[in-house]
């Protein structure tokens, strides 16, 4: 599974997990597709069954990887394929609204977009604060808490230094500020 992955989510996941992790990943997904006559849990189970039933599932977690890899890679597809001086990409039909909601809660001089300090992401302090923007912005993203990765500097692609796991929404707010304020113009492949 994971040696038949494009090569940006293989080299994200190999730097990840160590062949030991890899080697766990497969036994489980032996089991779980025992465990259900063959065939993998799809999206739809995965979502609807509650946490205490799926644990530490090695199989959810390749499979969010396998997922997260694959956004990763079309997102910086979409962001690369655009000519220079072309219009901001769209992400949802509610951008503006993510956008002046996120600016709202994290204005530009105190969260800026461009490079982003991860304590402004992951402390306590900033968990609140994020928090409270997911609760009332929930319902304008589909799959709003699925983990995704985001670009640490937006002058540069994905790779294992240069990418972290965020919530889609917390994704899409600041991908959508590096559109509207222009941090997306100057890409350049790690």
């Amino acid at each position: 599974m994971i040696k038949n992955l494009p090569p940006i989510n293989r080299a994200l996941l190999i730097a990840w997990m160590s062949a030991e992790w890899e080697r766990e990943v497969k036994e489980e997904l032996g089991r779980v597709r025992a465990k259900y006559g063959g065939t993998p849990l799809t999206l739809e189970q995965l979502q609807e069954a509650k946490p205490e039933q799926l644990g530490n599932d090695m199989a959810v977690e390749a499979h969010w990887a396998e997922t997260a890899g694959l956004h990763a890679e079309t997102y910086w597809s979409l962001l690369t394929s655009r000519k220079p001086g072309a219009a901001p990409l769209k992400l949802t039909k509610h951008d503006d609204e993510l956008y002046f909601a996120f600016r709202g809660f994290f204005p530009e001089s105190e969260f800026p977009v461009d490079v982003l300090d991860l304590g402004l992401l992951k402390s306590e302090e900033a968990k609140g604060r994020w928090r409270e923007y997911i609760d009332k912005n929930a319902s304008l993203v589909r799959d709003f808490n699925f983990g995704t990765l985001v670009r640490i500097d937006a002058a540069r692609g994905y790779s294992p230094e240069n990418s972290d796991i965020v919530t889609r929404i917390q994704f899409y707010a600041i991908e959508i500020a590096r559109h509207k304020e222009g941090h997306n113009e100057e890409l350049k492949e790690d």
